[in-house]
């Protein structure tokens, strides 16, 4: 494929981004625009799959899980702003559960199998909670975490969860999220990056959902 291995991390994240508004846009001002939504399905697995990386690469994960924290805190109010969940929490508070079951991983041996009980013990309190995504977000950072550097596999894997996703979010497009497979396949790490502040991708979640509730409070009253 022309663009195979061509791209960064930081490209990931822009296209992540970027999908996200879409499907936000959809979701917040043109809900019966489905093509939208459509589009963002791509979203959560490419941040999925970065938090997955992330962990592996961050020299501090008690300093990046306390970041998650604060952003899953910060977004919480524009969050249900924005989407009218009261009681449901934020994709932040997702990766906040699965920093600490890869801590928890770590501390009792880092053993694959267990790696793979806890987030699916996660993926049960996740879904209790009312965490956005649920058990399906916990068991997707668990197939880009585990099976990371074997991209068959997290193929067949992700195309597994994708179809039974359908059935989990009672939709018949879910399975669109297996094309992020394609961007995470053109990943290279020795691919030079831009230089962006870290900062902008934690704020961007708050802030454009937000700015989307305004433009939608302004426009119809509600």
């Amino acid at each position: 494929m022309f663009f195979m291995n061509k791209i960064s991390g930081v490209h990931i994240k822009i296209i992540a981004c970027l999908v996200m508004l879409i499907d936000h846009v959809g979701a917040i001002l043109f809900p019966d625009a489905m093509a939208l939504r459509w589009i963002g399905r791509l979203a959560f697995p490419l941040f999925a799959w970065q938090f997955a990386v992330s962990w592996e690469m961050t020299s501090n994960r008690m300093k990046y899980t306390r970041n998650l924290l604060i952003f899953a805190l910060v977004s919480q109010i524009p969050y249900a702003i924005a989407f009218g969940y009261l009681l449901d929490l934020n994709i932040f508070f997702l990766f906040v559960l699965g920093a600490g079951v890869l801590a928890l991983h770590q501390l009792f041996g880092s053993r694959k199998w267990l790696g793979w009980v806890l987030f699916a013990l996660a993926g049960l309190l996740a879904f209790v909670l009312r965490v956005d995504y649920g058990f399906y977000g916990m068991m997707a950072i668990a197939i880009f975490y585990f099976l990371r550097g074997d991209l068959f596999n997290m193929l067949i894997g992700y195309a597994t969860l994708s179809v039974l996703g359908m059935f989990y979010f009672q939709n018949d497009y879910q399975w669109i999220s297996l094309f992020s497979v394609v961007i995470i396949a053109a990943y290279n790490k020795s691919v030079r990056s831009p230089k962006l502040n870290k900062w902008l991708f934690y704020g961007f979640y708050p802030v454009h959902i937000l700015l989307l509730a305004a433009i939608r409070i302004a426009a119809r009253g509600v």
